[in-house]
C-alpha cells in the first residue's frame, strides 16, 4: 500500500494536478444538462416543477450524504471514499443520457430522480475529501492548492453547459453523457492506482461533533446564508434559464448553452481575480463588496418586465456576466473567512480545520444549488413567472447582503488578514454579542 512518505516529488504533484481535473469533471457532471435536459424533460411531458426536483435532488443527496460523512470519515477512509465517489459518479452520469431512450413520463421522470440521487451521493463523497487527500501532498501548500481546487470545482460548474452545449451539437443528447463519463473513468483509474493512503489528515483526538457545533454558531450563520443565496444562482440556471432563453431568444438546446460562456468568463476572471485579493490579505474587503454587488444582477433580469426590447442577445450577455461575477466573488474570500472563524473559535488542528470547512462549504453549495434549482426555478418559477422570481431573489440578495456586510462591520472584520499571520485565539464573535 502506497504511503506519501514513500511517494516522490512528482508522484504527490501528479496526485494534485488528478484532483484538480476531477474536481472538474465533477462540476461538469452537475451542470452538463443545464442546456438541453430542461427541454428534453419537457418532450417527455414533465413540468417545470419535475424538471426542478430532479435537478435538485441531486443537491439534496448531496446534502444529506454529506451530513452523514461529516461524522463518519476519518483518514483511514479517505482514499476509499474518495475513489469510490468517482466510480459513482462515472456510472450514474453515463446512465443519466442513456435514460432519454424511455419514453414513459412517469418512469423517465423516475428513473432520472433516482440517477440524480446515487450522482448527488457520490458527488459528496468526491467533494468532501478531495482537500485533504490534496493538501497531504503538500501541507505547507494547503492554501494555494485549496484556492487551486475551489476555482476548479467552480470552473467545472459553469463551464459545463457552453461545453455540454458543443458535445450536444456533434453527437445528439447522450453524447456529453458519455464523454465526461468515459473522461472521468480513466483519471478514476489512475487515481485507484496512484492515491496513496492517507494516515495523518485528521487528529485521532478530533470530536465528531465539532463541524455540527460550528455549523450551529451565530457567526457560521451570518457567512453561510448568503453564500447559501448566492450558490442558488447555478441552481436557477440549471432549471429554469435555459428554458427562458430558448422561449425569449428563439434559441435551440444546441446553442444555449453557449450563452452560458458569458457567465462562465466573468466567473473565472473574477475567481481569478478575488483569489489574489486573499492572497494579499484583502479578502474581507473582496466579501464585502462582492455581496453588495450581487443583487444588481437579478433586479436587471427583472427590467425587461417592464421593457421587453430588453429581451436581446446583449443585454442577456451583460446580466448573465453580472451573475457569473457574484458567484465569482463569493467562493475564494468566503472560504477564507470561514477558515479564519472555525480557528478563531479553538479548532487548532489546521487538518482537521480544513476538512470541516471544506465539507461545511459543500454543503452550503449544495444548500443554494439545491434551492435554486427545486424551490426557485422550480416551484414559485411555475406559479408566478420568471420574472417575478427574480425580483424576489434578487430582494433575498438584498437582505443577504445586509446580513453579511453588518457583520464583517460590527466585528471590524473589514481589514487586512491573511492565511500565514493568523495568530488570534479567541473567538471573532461571540453569541452573546446577539443576545437581548
Amino acid at each position: 500500500m502506497t504511503n506519501i512518505d514513500n511517494m516522490s516529488l512528482n508522484s504527490k504533484r501528479a496526485v494534485v494536478v488528478l484532483s484538480v481535473i476531477l474536481i472538474t469533471l465533477e462540476g461538469f457532471n452537475l451542470s452538463l444538462p443545464a442546456p438541453f435536459f430542461p427541454e428534453e424533460a419537457k418532450k417527455k411531458g414533465m413540468n417545470k416543477s419535475e424538471i426542478g426536483l430532479v435537478t435538485g435532488c441531486f443537491d439534496i443527496a448531496n446534502i444529506m450524504f454529506g451530513l452523514v460523512l461529516a461524522r463518519l470519515l476519518n483518514p483511514h477512509r479517505l482514499k476509499f471514499v474518495y475513489c469510490a465517489g468517482m466510480i459513482d459518479s462515472c456510472i450514474t452520469v453515463s446512465a443519466f443520457g442513456l435514460l432519454s431512450h424511455i419514453e414513459d413520463k412517469n418512469i423517465f421522470f423516475l428513473s432520472c430522480l433516482l440517477c440524480r440521487i446515487v450522482n448527488g451521493m457520490g458527488a459528496a463523497m468526491v467533494w468532501s475529501t478531495i482537500l485533504p487527500v490534496a493538501c497531504s501532498m503538500f501541507p505547507e501548500m494547503s492554501g494555494r492548492i485549496t484556492a487551486a481546487v475551489q476555482v476548479a470545482c467552480g470552473l467545472g460548474l459553469v463551464i459545463g453547459p457552453p461545453f455540454g452545449s458543443a458535445l450536444y451539437g456533434i453527437g445528439g443528447y447522450v453524447f456529453p453523457f458519455l464523454v465526461v463519463a468515459v473522461t472521468e473513468a480513466i483519471f478514476a483509474l489512475v487515481a485507484i492506482l496512484i492515491v496513496p493512503q492517507i494516515t495523518s489528515a485528521t487528529s485521532k483526538t478530533v470530536d465528531k461533533n465539532d463541524i455540527f457545533n460550528f455549523m450551529g454558531t451565530w457567526g457560521y450563520f451570518c457567512l453561510a446564508f448568503p453564500m447559501v443565496a448566492l450558490f442558488c444562482i447555478p441552481g436557477m440556471r440549471d432549471s429554469c434559464y435555459s428554458l427562458h432563453l430558448i422561449n425569449t431568444l428563439g434559441l435551440t438546446e444546441a446553442n444555449v448553452g453557449y450563452m452560458f460562456l458569458c457567465l462562465s468568463i466573468t466567473f473565472i476572471c473574477v475567481s481569478a481575480l478575488f483569489g489574489v485579493f486573499v492572497d494579499k490579505g484583502l479578502g474581507c474587503y473582496a466579501a464585502f463588496f462582492n455581496v453588495i454587488f450581487a443583487p444588481v444582477g437579478y433586479f436587471a433580469f427583472f427590467i425587461p418586465y417592464f421593457f421587453p426590447v430588453l429581451e436581446n442577445m446583449p443585454y442577456t450577455c451583460l446580466v448573465l456576466a453580472l451573475n457569473g461575477a457574484a458567484i465569482g466573488g463569493v467562493m475564494n474570500p468566503s472560504y477564507f473567512l470561514l477558515e479564519k472563524l472555525a480557528l478563531s473559535y479553538g479548532y487548532t488542528d489546521r487538518s482537521h480545520v480544513k476538512t470541516m470547512v471544506a465539507t461545511s462549504f459543500n454543503l452550503i453549495g449544495a444548500s443554494g444549488r439545491m434551492t435554486g434549482s427545486l424551490l426557485l426555478g422550480g416551484i414559485i418559477n411555475q406559479h408566478i413567472g420568471f420574472y417575478f422570481t427574480c425580483l424576489l431573489f434578487a430582494g433575498v440578495l438584498t437582505a443577504c447582503a445586509v446580513l453579511y456586510a453588518q457583520f464583517l462591520i460590527k466585528h471590524g472584520l473589514l481589514r487586512v488578514m491573511y492565511y500565514e499571520k493568523y495568530e488570534e485565539t479567541k473567538p471573532l464573535i461571540s453569541d452573546s454579542d446577539y443576545e437581548s
